[in-house]
């Protein structure tokens, strides 16, 4: 039996909890963007269908999963759930990596182990939200300043850890 992979949520999230507009990102911070596409090369890849027809073309991944309704997406392997793609995955590592519906279900299933959250420095209008996390949680364990965005890493607080 297949060992179950590691789920790192990666996002990037304004000061005021915004991670889109419903067209995309609404600001443009390119370091941090690169450091997407490095953190999840060569992995395995979860996405709603808006973002996979947003970012998709841009990432190099051994695994694409896109959470959709519908029947087919180029490039990429459909499931109808974060457990779904979780067990179909055969890389060490599955990265959750937007939108709003599929973080908000990796993290009420409680199936997400590592968050990488990009804090960026703005207050930009949008109408699509980072879901609220419950701090006591999670647990920081390294934090590294960058011009206009902060990069935070924190694991999940574990019962007995």
């Amino acid at each position: 039996m297949p060992q179950r992979p590691e789920v790192k949520l990666i996002a990037a999230v304004a000061r005021n909890g915004v991670i889109g507009t419903g067209e995309g990102l609404p600001w443009s911070v390119p370091e941090d963007y690169a450091h997407f596409l490095e953190s999840v090369r060569g992995s395995a890849l979860l996405m709603g269908r808006r973002s996979w027809t947003d970012f998709g073309r841009d990432v190099e991944v051994a695994e694409a999963f896109v959470l959709t309704h519908r029947e087919a997406v180029p490039g990429a392997e459909v499931v109808r759930s974060v457990p779904e793609a979780i067990a179909r995955c055969t890389r060490p590592v599955l990265w959750v990596a937007g939108g709003a519906t599929v973080y908000r279900q990796a993290l009420e299933a409680d199936l997400v182990d590592e968050l990488v959250i990009s804090e960026i420095h703005l207050e930009p209008e949008g109408s699509v939200r980072f879901p609220e996390l419950d701090r006591r949680r999670w647990r920081e364990h390294s934090r590294a300043e960058h011009e206009g965005w902060t990069l935070v890493r924190s694991r999940r607080v574990r019962p007995g850890s």
